[in-house]
C-alpha cells in the first residue's frame, strides 16, 4: 500500500548520483599560497572524493574545480607503476610473514633443543656427582684395604720372625741330637773295647786242655746267630727282590743324589741293582747278591751298610750311612729279620725299600769303575773329566799318571766315594786334638758328612776313650745323656 507524497517532505535530488560520475579523475592544479614556494602546485595526482566532508572536495582538501577532468597519460603510468608497487609490496609483507613464522618456529624449536640440551647437562652433573661418591667410597675400601695389607704383612712378619727362632730351636735340637749320637758311637766303642777283652781271655782259656769242656760266652754275636737260625727255620722259603746299592767306599757318609753325575757314573758300571733272593736266611741273601755283582766285587768280601733316613735341613730325606759295629760283620747273620732291624731302609708298611753294601777292607776308584764293564748303556757323557770327581790336577798330570799307574800302591788310589780328596789341604793341617773336635748342626755340606763318617769310622779305642762326654752313661749297649 502506497501513502501519498507529503508536502512537507523534501524531494530527493535527482543529480546526486548524477553529480559522482562527472567528478574529475586528474591530478590537482592549485597553486599553494606559501610565501617562500611560488608557483608550486597541490602533490595530489587523481582526484579522491572525501566523503567524511560534504560537498566535492578531494582528499587534498582541494575542491573538485581545481582537478583536471581526465588524468594524463604520465599520470596513469605512474598510477600503474604505484599499483605494481602496491602488489610488491603486498607481496614482500606476506613474504616477510613467512619469514617472521619460520624464524617463530626456530625460535621454538632452539627453545626446546635448549631446554633438552639444558636437561641432559643436569643429568649429566648428576650423574658425574654419582660417579665421585662412588670413587669416593672406592677410595675409603682401598684406605681400609691398604691398612689390611699392612696389618697382613706385619703378621706375615711375626710368622717369619717366629718361623726363624722355631728354625734356631731345631737347628740347636739337631746338634743336641748330634752330640748324643757321638757320645753313643763313643760308648759303644768303649763297650766294645771291654768286651772284646773278656773274649780274647775265654779263647785263650779255651785252647789249654782240660778235663771239663770251657764254658762259652753269651755275647750279643751268639744271641743274634741263635736268633737268626731260629727265624730261618720258623720261616718257609720265600723269594723276594731288593734294591741293593754297591757304595764305591764302605765310609761314605751319603749315598750318590740322584741325576748326578757321580750317580749316572756308578748308575753307568751297575752299582745300583735290583737283586731276587730265593729265600729269607742268611746264606741265600748273601749268595744272590755275592753273584749280582761278581763282576765288581771280583772274591772281595763285603758287608751291609747300616741306612738311616736323615731328617736334618738340606738333606731331609737322604738316607745317612755307617758301617755295621764290629761284632756284627758276619755273613750268616744277614737274614731278613737282621737285614729289617739293622740296615735296611723301610716303608710305612716295614717292608724292605733299599740296602746299601760296602767293601770291607777296599774300595772302589773312578779310573777302576770307568774300566769296567758298562751295564747301563747311554750314560758314557757322565765319563767327561770333572776336576771334582777326578781331581783338580789330574788332567795336567794326565801323561805322567799313565806312565806310571802300574807302580802306583793301592792306598795311594783315589775313592770313588771321597769327593773332597783333590779339594782338601793336607792331611797334617786338618790334624787337631781330641778335646778341639766340635759337631755341626747342619749336614746340608759334604764336609759335615765326611767329618761325621770319619768320626764314626774309628777303630782306635784309646782315643775313643778320652772323648767321652761328661754326664753319659752307657746302658744296655745305649748312650743315655743323664
Amino acid at each position: 500500500m502506497s501513502h501519498p507524497p507529503s508536502p512537507f517532505q523534501r524531494p530527493q535530488s535527482t543529480t546526486s548520483r548524477g553529480d559522482e560520475s562527472p567528478l574529475p579523475q586528474g591530478q590537482c592544479r592549485y597553486l599553494l599560497l606559501h610565501p617562500e614556494v611560488r608557483g608550486q602546485r597541490c602533490a595530489c595526482v587523481g582526484f579522491a572524493l572525501n566523503k567524511s566532508t560534504p560537498g566535492s572536495s578531494c582528499n587534498c582538501g582541494h575542491l573538485a574545480v581545481y582537478h583536471l577532468t581526465a588524468p594524463t597519460e604520465e599520470t596513469l603510468a605512474d598510477k600503474e607503476e604505484v599499483e605494481t608497487m602496491k602488489a610488491r609490496i603486498l607481496l614482500l609483507e606476506k613474504l616477510l610473514e613467512r619469514e617472521r613464522e619460520a624464524k617463530n618456529h626456530l625460535t621454538v624449536r632452539v627453545s626446546a633443543l635448549e631446554e633438552h640440551n639444558e636437561k641432559g647437562r643436569f643429568d649429566a652433573d648428576s650423574e658425574i656427582r654419582n660417579v665421585y661418591r662412588g670413587i669416593e667410597g672406592l677410595w675409603r675400601h682401598f684406605g681400609a684395604l691398604d691398612r689390611r695389607t699392612r696389618y697382613h704383612d706385619d703378621c706375615i712378619d711375626a710368622l717369619m720372625d717366629t718361623t726363624h727362632a722355631t728354625q734356631d730351636d731345631i737347628r740347636t735340637v739337631q746338634s743336641r741330637i748330634i752330640d748324643l749320637d757321638d757320645a753313643s758311637m763313643i760308648l759303644e766303642d768303649r763297650v766294645d773295647g771291654l768286651s772284646s777283652t773278656p773274649r780274647r781271655i775265654s779263647n785263650s782259656i779255651s785252647r789249654r786242655p782240660s778235663s771239663t769242656p770251657p764254658r762259652q760266652p753269651h755275647s750279643r754275636r751268639s744271641r743274634s746267630s741263635q736268633r737268626s737260625s731260629h727265624s730261618g727255620r720258623s720261616n718257609r722259603a720265600m723269594a723276594w727282590t731288593v734294591h741293593i746299592s754297591l757304595m764305591p767306599t764302605a765310609s761314605q757318609p751319603f749315598p750318590f743324589e740322584k741325576d748326578t753325575m757321580a750317580y749316572k757314573r756308578v748308575l753307568s758300571r751297575g752299582l745300583h741293582r735290583v737283586v731276587s733272593v730265593p729265600g729269607h736266611d742268611s746264606a741265600s741273601f748273601v749268595t744272590a747278591t755275592s753273584i749280582e755283582f761278581a763282576s765288581l766285587l771280583k772274591g772281595r768280601p763285603w758287608m751291609p751298610l747300616v741306612a738311616k733316613i736323615c731328617d736334618a735341613e738340606h738333606v731331609t730325606g737322604l738316607p745317612m750311612l755307617r758301617q755295621l759295629p764290629p761284632n756284627l760283620i758276619d755273613s750268616s747273620l744277614y737274614d731278613m729279620d737282621f737285614l729289617t732291624a739293622h740296615c735296611a731302609t723301610l716303608d710305612h708298611n716295614g717292608h724292605i725299600l733299599d740296602l746299601y753294601i760296602g767293601m770291607c777292607n777296599d774300595y772302589f776308584s773312578w779310573s777302576e769303575l770307568a774300566s769296567s764293564p758298562v751295564f747301563l748303556p747311554g750314560l758314557e757323557a757322565c765319563w767327561v773329566f770333572d776336576p771334582f770327581l777326578d781331581g783338580a790336577s789330574a788332567r795336567d798330570n794326565e801323561e805322567a799318571i799313565d806312565s806310571v799307574v802300574d807302580d802306583l800302591k793301592a792306598e795311594d788310589r783315589q775313592s770313588a766315594g771321597d769327593l773332597l780328596r783333590a779339594w782338601s789341604p793336607p792331611a797334617s793341617r786338618l790334624k787337631r786334638s781330641a778335646t778341639g773336635i766340635t759337631r755341626t748342626s747342619s749336614f746340608g755340606s759334604t764336609d759335615s758328612g765326611a767329618s761325621v763318617v770319619s768320626k764314626k769310622s774309628k777303630t782306635g779305642h784309646a782315643t775313643a776313650a778320652s772323648c767321652v762326654l761328661p754326664g753319659v752313661e752307657s746302658r744296655d749297649w745305649r748312650a743315655e745323656a743323664v
